[in-house]
């Protein structure tokens, strides 16, 4: 309609690199953190009775708490997966076009997550949901807040995630080209953390003792095969 595209125009766009970082201050003094490849959407002020911003990518937010005036943060590309909250709240939201999941993760407050409007979990501190894309499955479990937007401080963890969202992921960190030829092994799940200095040729070595695969290497790109 005429009054989305007026609203869409004053939005601001914010994009980080691939292996970049970015922090944002919103118009209502929230607080955001884009993760590499990602792009926050958000008004240069916040109208009406909703705050709504749109992620592509992965982002920790600090929102502030404006009576009267929940915040919304859409994921875009993931079938309208949307994390609100009315009060105070810190969460993580990963939402990559290319990843098998939507992951919503809290460290403070009370958010809820919703997939078409109908609600997936409602997560108080220290609780995590995983959406899938395809299979549309929800998994909820308990999470450490330490580990919660770990990538902040050079943490990379995986807990049970696909080899391809793994490898996604690393790409993005490191700007670098992973192929797996290991087709087979593409929906692996594995749990690995390490730092993120360790370098990329380490983190493959020790993703391919996990998954029995051999890891060749030629100029900057990498393959598991």
């Amino acid at each position: 309609s005429p009054g989305e595209e007026t609203a869409m125009s004053v939005l601001t766009k914010k994009f980080s690199e691939r292996s970049e970082q970015k922090y944002l201050l919103l118009a209502d003094s929230s607080q955001v953190w884009l993760n590499a490849s990602s792009v926050l959407e958000f008004p240069d002020h916040f109208s009406g009775n909703i705050r709504e911003v749109i992620l592509k990518g992965e982002a920790y937010f600090r929102i502030k708490q404006v009576p009267g005036k929940p915040f919304i943060i859409y994921t875009a590309h993931s079938g309208k997966i949307t994390a609100q909250t009315s009060g105070a709240a810190s969460c993580n939201v990963k939402a990559y076009k290319d990843e098998n999941e939507v992951v919503v993760a809290v460290s403070q407050g009370v958010v809820s997550v919703e997939r078409s409007d109908k609600q997936m979990a409602e997560l108080s501190s220290g609780r995590e949901v995983k959406i899938g894309r395809i299979d549309r499955s929800v998994l909820e479990k308990n999470i450490e807040i330490g580990k919660i937007a770990a990538w902040q401080w050079g943490e990379l963890i995986y807990d049970e995630a696909m080899l391809t969202d793994v490898i996604a992921d690393l790409e993005r960190v490191y700007n670098t080209k992973i192929t797996i030829s290991a087709t087979e092994k593409e929906r692996k799940k594995i749990s690995v953390t390490f730092r993120r200095e360790i370098g990329i040729e380490e983190a493959l070595t020790r993703i391919c003792g996990l998954t029995h695969t051999q890891l060749n290497i030629s100029g900057n790109e990498f393959f598991i095969e």
